[in-house]
């Protein structure tokens, strides 16, 4: 969130954009500061407008075009930012910082990407009025990270333990390490089923390591193997086996939740299993770190925690004091 307020407030003396629109000779154009930041923050309330209409229990949902298949209908924060394209070459930016924001908040907890929208644009706006004013930027930053983490303390201090109450629903069934999946049914009903004890799966996983289609067997003689001693850099390719360890992990030390996601249409589908993986998410999210109170309660209670921070910054972080407590409380 920080890091997103530094790159919107303090551009230095000017940002350079590209674009393909000849009438606007933006091919090599230069904003000043000033200008380039009301430009970026344009492109933040543009972002955090379309994204904030889906947030909470009772937020709308957004229609996403498709130039491949049907449309798709989605309520989940993170997934209608990825699609927001600016025209304006230098609003697209500011689109872009706070979409980081959703996708780090979407990477680290898989749920609250809509409330990480709306924070961030709570945070640039103030923030931009005060740096505006002459405040050092930096300072402002630093301030947003001494708070924040004052702040988780006091969630902390706020959450309470969720563990007791999943006792009686359905990860009782497979415990704290089990494993719960979603997969797109076949009808147009829900179901759930649990897998106890240790299974094996039988086949192959792709037919094309079958070498003799006749006896459908796999044989290899002399077969190499590579010992690799450098850091893998892309963690994308291991995720896919990350997950199978958990899942046999699971088997053998609890059991796995199968939720087969069912709906009339397609576009149904998607949507329904985009509320389930946010439902999931949050779920195992109250388990490792408790519950708090909704309906924004908890950031009132965090915005009256802002002052008790104050002895802990320095100059212009002081004037973070007032931008916090107005942006938590606004959101």
């Amino acid at each position: 969130m920080a890091s997103t307020f530094t790159a919107t407030s303090s551009i230095g003396s000017m940002v350079a954009t590209k674009g393909h629109r000849s009438d606007n000779k933006l091919m090599n154009n230069l904003s000043s500061s000033s200008f380039g930041r009301r430009k970026l923050q344009a492109g933040v309330n543009k972002l955090a407008y379309l994204v904030g209409v889906t947030l909470g229990p009772k937020g709308r949902n957004a229609v996403l075009e498709s130039k491949h298949g049907s449309p798709r209908i989605v309520n989940d924060g993170v997934t209608v930012a990825r699609e927001v394209e600016l025209e304006d070459p230098v609003e697209n930016i500011g689109a872009k910082l706070v979409r980081q924001a959703a996708a780090k908040t979407n990477d680290f907890a898989g749920d609250g990407t809509t409330t990480s929208v709306v924070l961030a644009q709570g945070f640039i706006a103030e923030g931009v009025k005060v740096v505006a004013a002459g405040a050092n930027s930096v300072l402002i930053t630093r301030g947003i990270e001494k708070t924040a983490k004052a702040l988780v303390a006091e969630l902390k201090k706020m959450s309470k333990e969720m563990w007791q109450l999943l006792v009686q629903v359905t990860m009782s069934r497979v415990g704290r390490k089990g494993v719960v999946t979603l997969e797109e049914g076949k009808s147009a009903e829900n179901v759930l089923y649990v897998v106890e004890g240790m299974q094996f799966d039988r086949g192959y996983v792709s037919s094309y390591f079958v070498i003799d289609n006749e006896k459908m067997s796999v044989e290899f003689d002399n077969c190499k193997l590579l010992l690799v001693d450098k850091k893998i850099t892309k963690a994308r390719d291991l995720v896919g086996e990350k997950e199978k360890v958990n899942e046999r992990i699971a088997k053998l030390s609890g059991g796995v939740v199968v939720i087969q996601v069912g709906a009339q249409t397609e576009t149904e589908l998607k949507e329904k299993k985009l509320r389930d993986e946010d439902a999931l998410n949050a779920t195992k999210a109250a388990v490792e770190e408790g519950i708090f109170v909704g309906g924004g309660c908890t950031l009132l209670r965090l915005a009256s925690k802002v002052d008790a921070i104050k002895a802990a910054l320095d100059n212009d972080e002081l004037k973070l004091q007032n931008l916090s407590r107005l942006s938590v409380s606004d959101s």
